[in-house]
């Protein structure tokens, strides 16, 4: 994870600065110039996925889409129970459904 996000910080696409809370790690936040580029990802991923989805039957989208939900839920459920029993398992689940921009790094 750390050599990921040393490329990101030597790219401009995240920033660090010191965690309040606790002092051997770090606050990563997108850039502007980071923001865009994952908003261009996310768009051509997003075509990427509709043009497949378009091929299936409508059957095979909806198990598909329920699926994934059931899996976001569990994943969910995993990072609420880690934290809640402090094991330090938050620190590594950056974000469930991808909203969160700022992860909490060593």
């Amino acid at each position: 994870m750390q050599c990921c996000v040393n490329d990101l910080l030597t790219l401009g696409l995240v920033t660090a600065t010191p965690n309040p809370l606790h002092r051997r790690s770090h606050l990563i936040d997108l850039t502007e110039v980071g923001a865009t580029r994952l908003a261009r990802l996310r768009a051509a991923e997003d075509a990427s996925l509709g043009r497949l989805a378009s091929k299936l039957p409508p059957e095979d989208a909806e198990a598909a889409l329920r699926v994934l939900t059931a899996l976001i839920e569990h994943l969910r459920r995993r990072v609420d129970t880690a934290r809640t029993a402090g094991t330090g398992a938050e620190d590594q689940a950056e974000s469930v459904d991808g909203d969160a921009h700022r992860v909490e790094g060593s």
